[in-house]
Formats: structure tokens, sequence, C-alpha cells
């Protein structure tokens, strides 16, 4: 990270920029799909809010069509906020955060070499 800020890649940032949309879309949808808490959440906790005495699946889908509503209005508003932050912070500010962060893992790692020494 600390060599690569140093190096300007200009024509990096621009393919970066007009990327495809769609790739992320469904790079985020896997991410979201393989996500445990969602399992953890429809097994353990959907069914508390579902009747056993009304109709199972109508309950569940409207459940599951609620969650999915709430969860993708929060992402995307998350995905707003986080592409004007982008915007605003860099290409400045992304190479100082990725000159911090390499001098952090480097101290990170003399560290551990120090400890293992001991």
């Amino acid at each position: 990270m600390l060599l690569r800020s140093l190096r300007a890649h200009p024509e990096n940032a621009a393919a970066a920029q007009t990327g495809a949309h769609g790739h992320s879309f469904w790079q985020g949808f896997a991410t979201q799909a393989a996500n445990p808490n969602l399992l953890v959440y429809f097994t353990a906790i959907l069914p508390q809010f579902v009747d056993p005495s009304g109709p199972l699946g109508t309950q569940i889908a409207i459940l599951a069509v609620s969650s999915f509503a709430i969860e993708l209005a929060v992402l995307s508003g998350y995905s707003a906020l986080s592409q004007r932050a982008g915007r605003f912070a860099a290409p400045h500010s992304r190479l100082l955060l990725e000159r911090f962060a390499g001098a952090l893992l480097i101290a990170a790692g003399a560290g551990l070499a120090a400890i293992g020494r001991e």
C-alpha cells in the first residue's frame, strides 16, 4: 500500500470510475446472500412474528418482502452516502489513507516480529 501510493495511476482511477454498475450490484448481492446473519434472522427471529393459526405462506411472504424493502432502502442510503463521501474525499485523501495504512501495517509487522523474539 505504501509503495503503490507513491506511484500515480490516473488511468486506473478513471477506469474505476467508469466500472460496470451491474457487476457491483451482483457482487453486493452475493456478499449479502452469503451473510450468516441473514440465516440467523430468518431461522431464529423471523418465526417469532408468525401466527401459527394463520396462513403461513402469506405471513412469511409479507415479512420477507418487508424485510427486503427495508434492507434495500437502508443499504441504498449507505451506498449513496459512501459514493458522495468518496467523491468528496478522492483522490487526495485516498493517497494519504493508503500511505497511513501502509505505515500502520509495517508498524504492526514490526511489533509482531518484536513480540516473537521475546
